[in-house]
């Protein structure tokens, strides 16, 4: 018999997964200015994976990424941060996460029909390289 998981538990593991990201950033004096900002203002979209570095991700992803840019004001001088969350990956190097990470990166590209934003390069070899979705560039990608 297999188990349900109830939209409580779910909420649940959300919000802990949200406060001890939380808490890593804003109570432990994390360096980066922009992740403080951007926590302490909850001008943030956190989204919780099960596997990094596969296509079913991506396919999911990539779907969140297109609401996020769709209800993005890039007129505006506010910035909201996407971040994923791969709380169940156990990686035991930094040589696998950059494995996991580009293979990811290259399944979002694979279903990104939008073509690449213009204003960055798409080689990642390139001084102005920055990844693309949905036909715009994404100032840090962070992927956790």
């Amino acid at each position: 018999m297999k188990a349900t998981t109830t939209h409580t538990q779910v909420l649940s593991r959300y919000n802990f997964i949200e406060n001890d990201f939380k808490e890593f950033i804003l109570e432990k004096n994390h360096p980066c200015i922009m992740a403080n900002t951007v926590f302490s203002m909850n001008n943030y979209e956190l989204h919780i994976y099960d596997k990094l570095g596969t296509k079913q991700t991506a396919k999911k992803m990539l779907e969140a990424l297109n609401d996020y840019i769709d209800s993005y004001d890039f007129s505006d001088n506010n910035f909201k941060t996407f971040i994923a969350v791969f709380p169940e990956v156990e990686i035991i190097s930094e040589i696998e996460f950059e494995n996991l990470l580009w293979r990811q990166l290259q399944f979002l590209n694979d279903y990104d029909t939008a073509a690449w934003d213009p204003q960055v390069s798409n080689d990642p070899t390139h001084k102005n390289f920055s990844f693309s979705i949905g036909g715009r560039a994404f100032y840090r990608l962070c992927i956790i």
